[in-house]
């Protein structure tokens, strides 16, 4: 598993491929509403390099990571979906890695406040490696010494009905705040 800087540091990499995730098999949807385009288009600063993020006029999301590392701008490109449920929004987000998509996507819950800033919550793998093991989702939880990953096996109807049921245990209580260029 790829340990980018991202997160997007996040930069929303960053934030997503963290060394702990929570994978899922296929994007929460296929396309993202325009009232949320609106609320993720633009460019995001994020520690020391800017996320660019953009969508075709069917609802398609790009993403584009932008840093300077070792006197030289590193470009990490990605696929992004958005939904709104039950008064929470989730991304469902993947990225590049060696000149491929990765499979799985990541998992993150985020808002926007007063100001404009996107604040994202990579998905908590305590939580959902408890409903792996409890049988509430089917998945795949790999450890190791500095990181977990859970590869969740279950359809979007079962992920979703999960969310659903745990409004306030999906994501961790370590957000990652990125600021919208104006």
């Amino acid at each position: 598993m790829k340990n980018s800087l991202l997160l997007l540091p996040f930069g929303l990499m960053a934030l997503l491929s963290s060394c702990s995730s929570v994978l899922i098999p296929e994007p929460l949807v296929s396309t993202t509403e325009p009232e949320l385009r609106e609320e993720l288009e633009g460019v995001w600063l994020v520690e020391e390099g800017a996320i660019h993020v953009a969508f075709t006029e069917k609802g398609q999301g790009e993403i584009a990571f932008i840093e300077r590392e070792e006197e030289k701008f590193k470009l990490e490109r990605g696929e992004l979906a958005a939904v709104e449920f039950d008064d929470r929004t989730y991304l469902s987000v993947r990225f590049e890695e060696d000149g491929e998509m990765m499979e799985k996507y990541y998992l993150a819950e985020f808002k926007t406040d007063d100001s404009g800033n996107l604040i994202a919550w990579p998905a908590d793998v305590d939580r959902f490696g408890k409903a792996v093991n409890d049988g509430e989702l089917e998945g795949v939880i790999e450890k190791s010494k500095y990181s977990t990953v859970i590869e969740l096996k279950s359809d979007n109807a079962a992920l979703l009905r999960f969310l659903t049921q745990n409004p306030d245990g999906v994501a961790t209580r370590s957000p990652i705040v990125l600021r919208k260029l104006k």
